[in-house]
């Protein structure tokens, strides 16, 4: 997907003929480069067990010859998608990151249809059936601290945390690093306020 006038390319589920929603979305110029696009299937494709579905790849060009979009490699394979270092959220397993039990309120697993005050769309689909953590507080008279843990990482003498975030309502995003048999954590990452949308 690059170029001055590159539009959409979606991936639909047809069944009975009907298109219904994109189950993943891209839009824009990407870059003049191959990247890799996962869709889990499970939970995505609304039908009946055992009823037969097509793929459809859609490719939404601008007015003009300036830009293309390629695609290669496609595969459709039984079970999950394999392990990315990413954790886009789609499994329910959540990628084994679990809640804090001293949590006053838990983040909680979301997707964009289900509520309208949520975002609108997801990172990882672009679309309303994509799913995202979310942290929610009815309560908004009194700060609330909520901690979402990844599993074990080993030593590295080099990483990188990438991740998107939405913040609203004066909210505070924290990152921190807990090393095992190290009683304080170490603060790597704040942003306070609206960011995102």
């Amino acid at each position: 997907m690059y170029g001055s006038n590159i539009y959409q390319l979606n991936i639909y589920a047809r069944i009975n003929g009907n298109l219904g929603k994109a189950l993943w979305r891209r839009e824009g110029n990407q870059g003049n480069q191959w990247l890799v696009g996962r869709l889990s299937l499970r939970g995505n494709v609304q039908q009946t067990i055992g009823q037969p579905y097509q793929l459809v790849v859609e490719n939404i060009v601008g007015k003009n010859f300036l830009g293309y979009i390629s695609i290669d490699d496609l595969a459709v394979n039984s079970g999950p998608c394999p392990i990315s270092s990413v954790c886009d959220f789609e499994s329910s397993e959540q990628c084994d990151y679990i809640n804090d039990p001293t949590n006053i309120i838990n983040w909680k697993r979301s997707q964009a249809e289900i509520d309208s005050s949520y975002p609108s769309i997801d990172v990882t689909y672009s679309t309303s059936y994509g799913h995202f953590m979310l942290l929610k507080d009815k309560n908004t008279t009194r700060p609330v601290y909520s901690r979402l843990i990844t599993p074990h990482y080993f030593s590295t003498n080099g990483s990188c945390l990438r991740w998107y975030m939405l913040l609203e309502n004066a909210a505070t995003l924290n990152i921190k690093i807990d090393a095992v048999n190290i009683l304080n954590s170490t603060n790597l990452y704040t942003i306070h306020g609206a960011y995102g949308k």
